[in-house]
């Protein structure tokens, strides 16, 4: 059986939890399915317009919390399964 290279790693990550709270807080990573890669981030923002809106609950947005925002990042692949 083969075994992921992420399994038992960890990371960070913003999170909205409430509206107007943002914390930062550790998880584990899950085992790669196949053909995906881990990107080890090197740097990242959170939007002043979309991800501003669902963090202040805008009336566009679900209004719904906790929320994990990022679609903006840049980074280096640390693991790929087909190669490592």
């Amino acid at each position: 059986m083969e075994t992921s290279k992420s399994a038992g790693l960890s990371g960070k990550r913003v999170v909205f939890k409430e509206k107007g709270l943002v914390t930062v807080e550790e998880f584990a990573v899950k085992p790669l399915e196949q053909s995906q890669v881990l990107v080890r981030t090197v740097s990242t923002l959170v939007s002043s317009g979309t991800e501003t809106a669902f963090l202040i609950a805008l009336p566009n947005t679900t209004g719904r919390f906790p929320i994990y925002p990022g679609y903006s990042n840049a980074g280096v692949v640390a693991i790929d399964r087909e190669v490592l």
